[in-house]
């Protein structure tokens, strides 16, 4: 018996939808006869169907990342093995070519851009608060709505890690730096304007992260996250489910404007892997150079807040994070609002950032 699988086109780079049907066709040998059934997909075969396709097409090029995450999502569609295995040779080829290593985010770059030595302070400068100045009532113009939270706190990681000593922020910085130069080659990746530390197959659970550092004898590192993991977890009365480092190493870097994904609900890019739970909110700790963040007031069909007129401007804000400062957001504000590290107008030196998702429930071990 063999079942042959057909469905429309699927834009997957550009993010288009989803073709929501496809034909089977089931030709099974009986004794002399010969049965073809001309039938509809199932879900699953339609899933398997349109991921194959992300595959083969991710396999013509040579991007690296999009064929690993291709690969990966055609595992956990069930794609058959034969093609998963020549996924696999062609990763295997595009990494002997080097092209797993994105440009800046080699070992002499995080050497040389990472250090501590470079690092830029703004201290006692102010922020930046840009209303909608066509309604003074304007409802972006509210600063908090009912049932938003949106902290920052000056020295969280240094009084988090005091057992470290008084210059924590600094250890934290230096360590993972050390870290990211002692795992292989890869570890380190782009993603859109900054760069991201995590496991080298970018599983970025804390569990995979630890398990990472103590394998290259970076116990103390570990040790450091797991404290601001458990300490974020019990302030914030949730469960850490993932964690995202980024690398900033200059003032041209950034993070785009978004919001954090906390359900399947939400949309994320065509290469992204992750197994979302349902997330309640973010905690995000900076460590080294002072950089901008902003925060923009969002009248899309995700808020809850509504423009004053088709011309509203919307409100923006730019604040402080300096080395050491949290920043914690929970699922109400994420709904109304996005944020992001614009790039630096004046020089400065090098940033790094660890963001936990906090869900309400505890993550699955694996």
């Amino acid at each position: 018996k063999h079942i042959a699988l057909q469905a429309p086109s699927w834009d997957w780079r550009g993010g288009g939808e989803k073709p929501t049907e496809g034909k089977a066709v089931e030709a099974e040998i009986c004794g002399s006869d010969l049965k073809i059934q001309l039938r509809a997909q199932s879900v699953m075969e339609l899933k398997r169907c349109l991921q194959l396709q992300a595959l083969r097409e991710a396999a013509e090029g040579s991007d690296y990342d999009t064929l690993r995450a291709q690969v990966t999502k055609a595992r956990m569609a069930s794609v058959e093995v034969e093609h998963i295995a020549a996924g696999e040779a062609r990763l295997k080829e595009l990494k002997d070519m080097g092209l797993h290593v994105h440009e800046g985010c080699d070992k002499a770059s995080v050497r040389d851009q990472m250090c501590w030595g470079k690092v830029t302070a703004r201290h006692g400068e102010g922020g930046v608060n840009v209303p909608c100045a066509l309604c003074v009532d304007c409802p972006c113009n509210v600063e908090q709505n009912p049932g938003e939270v949106l902290e920052f706190t000056e020295g969280a990681v240094q009084q988090c890690l005091a057992a470290f000593g008084p210059d924590a922020d600094r250890f934290l910085f230096n360590g993972l730096v050390e870290a990211a130069l002692a795992v292989q080659e890869g570890c380190i990746w782009r993603a859109g304007g900054k760069f991201i530390f995590s496991e080298f197959n970018r599983n970025q659970s804390v569990t995979a992260l630890s398990r990472m550092l103590i394998k290259h004898d970076k116990k103390q590192c570990a040790d450091m996250v797991q404290t601001l993991l458990k300490h974020s977890e019990q302030y914030y009365k949730g469960f850490v489910t993932a964690i995202q480092i980024n690398f900033h190493p200059h003032r041209g870097t950034y993070h785009d404007q978004h919001r954090d994904i906390y359900s399947v609900k939400q949309s994320a890019g065509p290469n992204c892997t992750c197994q979302f739970q349902d997330c309640v909110g973010t905690v995000c700790y900076s460590l080294g150079s002072s950089r901008m963040v902003r925060l923009d007031t969002m009248t899309d069909t995700l808020s809850i807040i509504r423009p004053c007129s088709e011309q509203c401007q919307g409100r923006q804000e730019l604040r402080w994070l300096h080395s050491g400062n949290s920043m914690y957001f929970n699922g109400d504000w994420n709904g109304n609002h996005t944020h992001g590290i614009p790039p630096s107008e004046e020089e400065c030196g090098p940033r790094i950032s660890l963001a936990f998702l906090l869900a309400s429930k505890p993550p699955p071990v694996f």
